[in-house]
């Protein structure tokens, strides 16, 4: 890891998330298919840092094993408000706090990852078979963010969860690079 690196770089070591203001069937598609691969990849890479799993990729950042916890709570929301897009009419997505999901005890003891990781391959498949079973058009339905009072596309969503993964693969990968 490079000392050099700024918080901010290590916050958000791939950037932001910086949504287009409009999707091509095509970019979602690519992001479905981004998505597709992150299992494996974050099968790989936890396999990697078994012993470093108490490790933090920034000061006062998530350790390893918090982040892969994480992964569930994520999936499960993208599979979640996803349904609720398709299946409501002017659905609202329910925000979640982050922080304390992570600092529940199932989020920073629950160190059975290879069971996490294998309810984050299965979360993340049923998304991606979700997602493929839907005609072109249903991709500019959308759901309000009470939160942020922005109502998105599920275009934008999957966009959103194909770059939340990488951006947490970036994390651990950060600790693998640590001394």
């Amino acid at each position: 890891m490079n000392p050099q690196n700024t918080i901010s770089e290590l916050q958000y070591p791939i950037g932001k998330f910086q949504p287009r203001d409009a999707y091509t069937i095509e970019q979602t598609q690519q992001s479905i298919e981004n998505l597709e691969k992150l299992p494996a990849l974050f099968i790989h890479i936890s396999d990697q840092i078994k012993n470093k799993l108490d490790q933090t990729y920034r000061e006062g950042g998530w350790n390893a094993l918090q982040v892969i916890n994480h992964l569930v709570d994520v999936y499960l929301n993208a599979y979640l408000r996803t349904k609720w897009l398709l299946s409501e009419k002017n659905a609202t997505l329910k925000p979640y706090d982050q922080e304390a999901f992570a600092l529940m005890d199932n989020g920073l003891y629950n160190d059975d990852v290879d069971t996490t990781l294998q309810l984050v391959k299965l979360l993340i498949e049923r998304f991606i078979k979700l997602l493929q079973s839907l005609p072109e058009e249903r991709f500019n339905e959308s759901i309000y963010h009470p939160e942020y009072n922005i109502t998105y596309s599920l275009h934008r969503l999957v966009a959103m969860y194909d770059w939340h993964g990488y951006h947490h693969l970036a994390h651990l990968q950060i600790i693998k690079n640590k001394n």
